[in-house]
């Protein structure tokens, strides 16, 4: 619970810091361009990630990308004052595109510990935990910012996944963790995805998801430079803007993650997100106003991170350690 909470207040500074940096030293127009090279980034680390994991297993493999994002975090905070040009889009293809596999490379780390019982118990009080450390790193980015400057954040960013390595190579040495020696040899993708069809589905929410979020998060991010202008202001109004969301997450996720799975059931609390956020999206749609648009931005975030996130990775637990 301890990574989870670490991990997520990296994410949560690293989003404050990622957008501050890019809309500091370029403008909103040159987004749609950073967002479509940093998917196709993490589309490609998601493949060589997934060798990975098959051959050596979340034990093996997950504390090492933590430890080597930590490094280069490190590199890009050195170097980010002299060359803001060149090290910027950097930041923001490595918080994007090794974010989100880290973010994933976790939830394996932690689903091959547990039985799929153990997992409904434990989940959410994870992403509970986790959303708790995304309050505290955004707060700590706000400040950061203000007192030392945009860049000091990434220190901040630096010694968060070195903290993850630490605690996951611990982890990692606990009985019960799956050695990857044992396991039978690794079935291909789409093997996997002709035995166990939902796996399609849920590919294809994921894509759709995703790509209403990018439009939601591209309209947001470019209004709010727009009005509140760039540098330290920008980065402590991100800062502060995923810290509420982080907030009102944990309230999701304290009082209606277990009412939302005992009431609807794991397929429709999944189905809220893309419900909410198309109904966010109309009325963004019909008041194309900043207040607006923040709103919609900031309900995909909560449940995306709070209910969505719980159930959708309990759809994983069935599958056997060797096709994940």
């Amino acid at each position: 619970m301890l990574t989870a909470a670490v991990m997520l207040s990296y994410q949560t500074a690293g989003k404050a810091v990622r957008d501050a940096v890019f809309l500091s030293n370029f403008p909103a127009a040159k987004l749609p361009t950073m967002v479509i090279t940093a998917a196709l980034l993490s589309v490609a680390l998601g493949l060589v990630f997934g060798k990975w994991l098959e051959r050596r297993g979340p034990g093996h493999a997950v504390p090492r990308a933590f430890l080597l994002s930590g490094v280069l975090q490190l590199i890009e905070w050195v170097f980010y004052d002299a060359h803001p040009q060149i090290i910027a889009p950097l930041i923001y293809l490595h918080i994007v595109g090794l974010g989100a596999i880290l973010l994933s490379g976790f939830w394996s780390f932690a689903s091959e510990q547990l039985n799929p019982r153990e997992a409904k118990q434990t989940f959410g009080r994870i992403a509970g935990m986790g959303t708790l450390g995304g309050i505290a790193g955004g707060l700590l980015a706000e400040r950061t910012g203000a007192f030392f400057g945009t860049s000091a954040v990434l220190g901040q960013l630096s010694i968060s996944h070195f903290v993850c390595a630490l605690v996951l190579f611990r982890a990692a040495r606990i009985p019960g963790v799956v050695n990857p020696k044992q396991k039978e040899e690794a079935v291909s993708a789409l093997e996997t995805f002709s035995r166990i069809p939902y796996l399609a589905g849920l590919a294809v929410l994921i894509l759709l998801g995703t790509s209403n979020a990018a439009v939601i998060d591209y309209l947001f991010k470019s209004q709010a430079a727009e009005t509140i202008g760039k540098g330290p202001a920008l980065l402590r109004f991100f800062a502060l803007f995923h810290t509420a969301s982080a907030v009102i997450t944990f309230i999701f996720q304290a009082f209606l993650s277990r009412l939302s799975f005992e009431k609807l059931g794991l397929t429709k609390t999944v189905g809220s997100l893309p419900a909410i956020t198309g109904a966010g999206s109309l009325v963004a749609l019909a008041f194309p106003f900043f207040p607006v648009t923040a709103f919609t931005r900031v309900m995909e975030l909560v449940v995306r991170g709070s209910i969505f996130r719980s159930g959708y990775e309990l759809f994983y637990i069935p599958i056997p350690a060797r096709e994940k």
